[in-house]
């Protein structure tokens, strides 16, 4: 009888070895923790940006009445000390007493009640200029030439800027700034400021901003889809 020659097993492998899977998932990680952030900043929330926005003049507007006061939502452009925050930094601002309320806006003796706020660094406050492509290209509140000087202290020092903004009344309708009827908004876009100035992202349809629109006469906030 014909004895059978058991087949040759082969010792080699195509399979990894375990030391090798851990040293490749140990790359995959190294690599998406440096490479996620930056997809990150390409893509940013800014539904969650104008949200919180909106969350703060809603919260403006409802202080102006409670409290039977002036609230003023200050915004940073580019006279704001921090250059790393201008046309990205708000906050809000009050009277320093009740009798102050009967002077003039533009004079009034002012103190911040809130902390700043800050857009993130790919996005800013955006002008009309920004939506010149629209054929209703909308009036923002960083096109007001209402501006006057507002005093801060930001870690352990005093600042002052000349800036723009917006100013609810016991009413909560908006004062300033005074458009002569029209509709005031803050709007968001991306873009950053650097030395060369505020720079946006250029493009007609494909410009990504979002924004507000405030009515004068009553404060109301609505956020408007492009």
């Amino acid at each position: 009888m014909k004895s059978q020659i058991p087949p040759r097993i082969s010792t080699s492998s195509p399979a990894y070895s375990l030391v090798e899977m851990i040293v490749v998932v140990g790359l995959v990680s190294a690599l998406l923790a440096f490479v996620a952030p930056n997809f990150i900043n390409l893509m940013p929330n800014r539904k969650a940006q104008i949200s919180e926005i909106s969350s703060f003049l809603e919260m403006a507007r409802a202080r102006a009445i409670a409290t039977r006061q002036d609230i003023y939502v200050v915004f940073g452009n580019e006279n704001f000390p921090e250059p790393e925050y201008r046309y990205r930094a708000y906050s809000m601002f009050a009277s320093v007493s009740s009798a102050e309320e009967a002077r003039p806006i533009g004079v009034r003796e002012l103190i911040q009640v809130d902390r700043w706020e800050f857009l993130t660094a790919d996005m800013v406050f955006a002008k009309k200029e920004d939506f010149s492509y629209r054929s209703d290209a909308p009036l923002c509140v960083m096109d007001s030439n209402q501006t006057r000087v507002f005093e801060y202290q930001k870690l352990e020092q005093k600042h002052s800027a000349t800036l723009p903004y917006l100013l609810f009344n016991k009413t909560g309708r908006v004062e300033v700034p005074n458009f002569q009827g029209k509709d005031i908004h803050v709007g968001i876009i991306e873009g950053v400021f650097g030395p060369g100035g505020r720079i946006v992202r250029s493009g007609q349809g494909d410009q990504v901003g979002e924004l507000l629109l405030l009515s004068p006469l009553t404060g109301k906030i609505t956020p408007l889809d492009r």
